[in-house]
C-alpha cells in the first residue's frame, strides 16, 4: 500500500481497474474499449484519461491509448482485492454471484482497510471451520428459515439442522 494522501474516487478506481485488466491482454487500453466496458461516451473517457494522467495514475499519449503507472497499478490491484473479498463474503451469506459482484463493486469503494482485513479474516475462518464445526450449517439454516436452532454436539441427532429433518 502506498502513502497516498489523495483518496481515489469510485470513478477513478473503476477506470484504473478496467485499464489494468485490458492491459493484461494488450499493451495499451484504448478509449473505445474503456467506453464500451464502462458504458460511457468516448469524449468522457478522453477527459478522464487526461485527469488520470495529471494525477500520475496513467501514461497517456493522445491517439495511442494508455497504460498504468506503478501507482495506478497499485490502486487497481487494491480495488480488485477489495471487490473480490467483498464478493466472496456476500456469497458466503448466500447472495448469488452476479448480485454479489455488482454490490461488492459498490461497497468496495467505501470500505476501510481495517474493515477489509476483518472481512478477509472472517472468510478465512469460515473456510477453515466450515467442514469441522456445525455452526455454519446453523447459519445457512437461519438464512433460509429465519429460525435459530440451538443444539449441542452431544445431541446432534435431535437437531433438525444436522439430522436432515428440515429438508
Amino acid at each position: 500500500m502506498s502513502n497516498r494522501t489523495k483518496i481515489p474516487t469510485q470513478r477513478t478506481e473503476d477506470y484504473l481497474k478496467t485499464i489494468f485488466f485490458l492491459t493484461k491482454r494488450k499493451k495499451f487500453a484504448q478509449t473505445k474499449d474503456i467506453s464500451e466496458i464502462l458504458g460511457v461516451k468516448p469524449p468522457s473517457v478522453t477527459e478522464m484519461f487526461q485527469k488520470l494522467s495529471e494525477d500520475g495514475y496513467i501514461n497517456y499519449k493522445k491517439y495511442s491509448g494508455v497504460n498504468l503507472t506503478e501507482e495506478g497499478k497499485m490502486i487497481a490491484k487494491e480495488t480488485d482485492v477489495k471487490q473480490q473479498t467483498l464478493k466472496e463474503f456476500l456469497m458466503i451469506l448466500g447472495i448469488n454471484e452476479k448480485t454479489a459482484k455488482e454490490e461488492a463493486g459498490e461497497i468496495g469503494h467505501v470500505v476501510s482497510k481495517n474493515t477489509l482485513q476483518r472481512f478477509l479474516h472472517f472468510i478465512e475462518f469460515v473456510q477453515k471451520s466450515k467442514e469441522t464445526e456445525g455452526w455454519f450449517d446453523h447459519l445457512e439454516y437461519y438464512f433460509k428459515t429465519g429460525q435459530y436452532i440451538a443444539c449441542q454436539p452431544s445431541n446432534k441427532e435431535a437437531c433438525p439442522v444436522h439430522s436432515g429433518k428440515h429438508l
